[in-house]
């Protein structure tokens, strides 16, 4: 398969300037900002590819495309090494600080046209540490990478949205069996509530797999695993959260603690 000139017969394609064997393009000339790039990996026989949704940037998308030619042996992966992470990208203008690959067991690219090319093409995007933690299986991985709801990595012009896996007893009781994936605004809900419930617990898990469980005993008793960390008012455990779920990347925003 030549790559390389399926590349270039992508609607509107040019090269990616300072970058070799890179191509960008967008099937939609008047709306720019829905674009895509490419760059194939040394032994030319697969491909990177990366796009962003109402958010391009040609410079965003040379320097991603830059730092996976400098971290192929990280990032080229079979299709069932679902996920790869390389850490260190720091892109002029952003706070992005790692760059995700993912498999085509996942993404959708080139599906169902060109199922040939889908099969060596490895999604890659920016991204936040804090927003993957390299042990979702395939139904997780697809959550975070292609819902709404989760990491949202084809929107460049975001702040994170964390990992988090989060499990609690309602005031009827009927809690869930294990932990799913929330949002962080529904950690600092049920906390706010939880005065309120008897026996009420909430446990929440950050892109480290780290696990903690917050109770009330006339102030938040705050735990992991059979160790306590502390005992904190409101203010103070949602600080603590924010600071774990966050990790390195709570300098780039919070607006996930707040939006809807």
């Amino acid at each position: 398969m030549d790559l390389a000139a399926l590349l270039e017969a992508m609607p509107n394609a040019e090269p990616l300037e300072g970058v070799p064997d890179a191509w960008r393009w967008t099937r939609t000339p008047t709306a720019p900002q829905f674009g895509s790039a490419a760059v194939l990996s040394t032994d030319r026989e697969h491909m990177f590819q990366c796009y962003a949704h109402d958010s391009f940037d040609v410079g965003l998308a040379r320097a991603v495309l830059r730092f996976v030619r400098e971290h192929e042996s990280e990032l080229l992966a079979p299709p069932e090494t679902l996920l790869r992470v390389a850490e260190g990208f720091a892109p002029d203008g952003y706070r992005f600080d790692i760059v995700g690959s993912v498999s085509p067991k996942v993404h959708r690219y080139h599906l169902p046209d060109n199922p040939g090319l889908h099969e060596v093409t490895r999604s890659v995007f920016p991204a936040y540490r804090c927003e993957f933690s390299g042990t979702e299986n395939e139904d997780e991985l697809a959550y975070r990478y292609s819902r709404a709801p989760g990491a949202q990595p084809t929107r460049w012009a975001r702040e994170p949205n964390p990992f988090l896996r989060l499990r609690y007893r309602p005031a009827n009781g009927k809690e869930a069996p294990v932990r799913g994936f929330s949002g962080p605004k529904s950690v600092v809900r049920e906390l706010t509530e939880l005065p309120s419930r008897e026996n009420g617990y909430v446990e929440f898990e950050n892109w480290q797999n780290r696990v903690w469980t917050a109770t009330w005993q006339d102030t938040y008793v705050l735990a992991e695993g059979e160790s306590e960390v502390g005992r904190m008012n409101l203010d103070e455990i949602t600080e603590f959260v924010k600071d774990v779920l966050l990790g390195p990347n709570r300098v780039a925003g919070e607006h996930s603690f707040t939006k809807a």
